[in-house]
């Protein structure tokens, strides 16, 4: 009997294997961080005071969503400096090791009626610890998935960020459906469950990632001579301030107007919770679909351009806004989340990619991860809360719009900025 064996078995190469690991992982990352990003505000009550007059019922939900970027400029710190010393794999894993804890232990921290301010205490503490180990998580992606796929550099980006909207759609899609339904009291925590399950199950396949082809051969190809004490840090605010000052800026406004409409506004002036809700599933479909396609534009125009145009449609968006709130306009609050999620999937491509291109090899990951969560921490996190201080001590929604079109106004800026350093990133990259 003659028996036949297939000589055509496929296998992954280690690059592939690197680029779905991460895939993979980016889904669990949004998943994860979007439950209570974006539907923290709805579910706060669970954990802080229902007092009119207390500042933890005003403040509270918009501290907890903040405070998961409270310690994630420490945590770049830490995980670039792993990742630039000794890989990008061993700063991959110890990352989501940290950030796996929290989607575990939010949901089984007792209730405001419980135990208190202590559940406050306990949420924010989470929280930071989640923001802590995510930072590492997420600037490891960027960056071994840019070095990994030279060639197919912007498609792996496009889709590795459009997969982190679909896990963020996944977090606000099944909460809407547990919340809204109210299939049992406690069903918001069952997205949190099932994100436990996926982080674990992406924790098991860490053993298949491997080293970056750029970076492994940098590490061959450098000078073994000593050079004293190499802080990467250090050499990045010495040799690249103006790239450290462009990917701070990329990340203080590049979700700025997306937070600020789909959590403050979508708490503040809109109608009812499943309808907020909805909406913001639908604008992270809006948002994955469309970054994969700007992806690929930007590989056919210069990036800085398509920075401008991303600045130009944040505006055109708060106009909209402005005016809707003063004129009835059908589905207004829909098409206002909508122009926000297209505006935010143009600006995301040419800042990612420029980020990634602002550094050599040696300093990629602290050159981006540090001034990226600065940012975040100092502008993007915080958005809900500058809102709601704006609007507490104004009486005004409109000037809460000055959120939205500051962020236009920097990325228009930094967008001229870009172009000076990237000529000068060409020319030391040999150094």
């Amino acid at each position: 009997m003659t028996v036949y064996r297939s000589t055509s078995k496929y296998k992954l190469s280690k690059d592939q294997k690197n680029v779905i690991i991460s895939l993979l992982g980016h889904v669990f990352e949004n998943f994860e961080s979007s439950i209570f990003t974006f539907v923290g505000a709805f579910t706060a009550s669970y954990f802080f005071s229902h007092n009119a007059d207390s500042w933890l019922n005003h403040y509270g939900a918009y501290i907890a969503i903040s405070s998961g970027l409270f310690l994630a400029p420490f945590g770049a710190f830490i995980f670039s400096w792993i990742g630039d010393h000794f890989g990008r794999r061993p700063a991959l894993i110890i990352a989501y090791l940290i950030s796996i804890i929290p989607s575990i232990v939010i949901p089984l921290i007792p209730s405001y009626k419980q135990i208190g301010i202590t559940a406050s205490i306990a949420l924010i503490i989470v929280r930071v610890f989640q923001g802590l180990g995510g930072s590492g998580a997420f600037a490891g992606r960027i960056v071994l998935v840019g070095e990994s796929t030279s060639e197919k550099r912007n498609l792996n980006m496009g889709i590795l960020i459009s997969l982190g909207f679909f896990g963020a759609l996944l977090g606000t899609g099944l909460s809407y459906v547990f919340i809204t339904c109210e299939i049992v009291s406690w069903g918001w925590k069952i997205p949190y469950f099932i994100v436990s399950a996926l982080g674990i199950s992406v924790l098991l396949l860490r053993h298949h990632l491997t080293e970056s082809i750029e970076w492994t051969n940098h590490q061959k190809n450098k000078p073994k001579k000593k050079e004293g004490l190499n802080i990467p840090l250090i050499q990045c605010l010495k040799n690249y301030p103006i790239a450290m000052f462009c990917v701070f800026c990329f990340g203080l406004c590049m979700l700025t107007p997306f937070y600020y409409t789909n959590i403050w506004i979508a708490k503040h002036i809109e109608g009812s919770k499943s309808t907020s809700l909805l909406y913001s599933t639908i604008s992270m479909a809006v948002c994955g679909l469309f970054v994969v396609f700007f992806f690929w534009l930007v590989t056919f125009m210069k990036k800085e351009t398509l920075l401008r145009i991303s600045a130009f449609s944040f505006c055109i968006s708060g106009i909209f806004f402005l005016v809707g709130l003063n004129v009835t306009i059908p589905e207004f609050h829909l098409i206002n989340r909508l122009l926000i999620a297209f505006s935010t999937s143009i600006v995301i491509p040419p800042a990612i990619l420029l980020s990634h291109e602002l550094y050599p090899v040696n300093y990629r990951f602290t050159g981006f991860a540090i001034p990226f969560f600065l940012g975040q921490a100092v502008g993007n996190g915080p958005t809900p809360f500058y809102a709601e201080f704006i609007y507490r001590h104004t009486g005004s929604i409109y000037p809460t719009s000055a959120l939205l079109f500051g962020s236009a106004f920097i990325i228009f800026t930094v967008s001229f900025i870009t172009i000076k350093q990237k000529r000068y990133t060409n020319v030391s990259n040999d150094g």
